[in-house]
Order: structure tokens, then sequence, then C-alpha cells
């Protein structure tokens, strides 16, 4: 996956924005399920990737992920019936979020904003996946989870997920 601070063309992006997020430890993550239903595990996002302990991102009102569609061609080649689960959760301390959207961006569609109320659990945003027709597509999910087991609650919906998608 490649990290890059503009979206290209070529990337599935999502953007969580939140007046709390600036006093808030907020991290999403992405677990990424293949069609051979082996999970790897949690990738984490970009503003992991790039956070140290008293840089200026510690103040920011959001958290991206992006997934580029290039890189996913050369490491596992077709993407029809690939799965990629965006969760967010905090620690220590829970998740407060105020006037929180989700902005989500894929090849050739207009962002999508939506507004989100999820109190102060962790959550499945959503789910990435793309059909047979190659069409990249994000569901919306907002399933809340348990704090402490939300990666491996999240793991198990994805398989879910995996389930009803097989189909399409």
């Amino acid at each position: 996956m490649v990290r890059s601070s503009k979206p290209s063309a070529e990337t599935l992006d999502l953007t969580l924005r939140a007046d709390d997020l600036s006093t808030t430890y907020a991290e999403l993550q992405m677990v990424h399920v293949p069609p051979s239903g082996i999970i790897s595990f949690p990738n984490r996002s970009e503003f992991e990737v790039t956070h140290l302990p008293g840089s200026t991102d510690v103040l920011s009102t959001s958290r991206r992920v992006s997934i580029d569609l290039t890189v996913l061609r050369q490491r596992f080649g077709d993407q029809a019936g690939h799965l990629y689960g965006i969760i967010v959760h905090s620690q220590p301390r829970p998740l407060v979020f105020k006037n929180m959207t989700l902005e989500i961006r894929r090849p050739g569609v207009a962002a999508a904003v939506r507004p989100l109320t999820l109190a102060d659990h962790a959550a499945l945003l959503g789910v990435w996946w793309q059909d047979r027709a190659g069409e990249w597509d994000f569901e919306y999910s907002g399933q809340v989870l348990d704090t402490l087991n939300g990666t491996y609650q999240s793991i198990y919906l994805l398989g879910r997920y995996a389930e009803r998608f097989a189909e399409r």
C-alpha cells in the first residue's frame, strides 16, 4: 500500500473528520479479506504511520486511509472478490465525536460525504469491495464494536460481508 498526501485517480480514499479528533488518539485500521478467506492483520492508516509524539498532526481533525489500486493489482492481481474493511477506534481514551463526517472517494466517481453519529465506541465504518464488472464500491456499516475486541469482531463481520458479496 502506498500512502500519499494527494488522492490519485487510482486510489480508494476514506477520510474521517470530527471536531474532537484533535484531542483524541483515534486511528483507522484496514483489514484485507482476499477471496481465499485468509485475513491479513490490519494495516495501519496514514495518520499512525506518520505520527510521532509532539508532531503537529496531533492537532489534526481528520484521519485518512488510502488504498493504491495499482499496487494492489501488482501484489494480488485481479481484485474481484477482495474486501477492505475500515475500522475506527481509540486508545486509551474513548472516542468522543462531534460534527463527524466520512468522505469516500473512488476512481471515476465524485466524493460522497455522509454525516456520522457513532458516540464513543469503536466501529466498522464500512467495506470497500470490487464487483465482477471491476467497479469499486463502499458500503457503509457503522456497526459498533467492543473497544477491547474491535479488531477481532471486525474480522468476523468482514467474513460475513465476504459471504454476502460472493454472489455479486
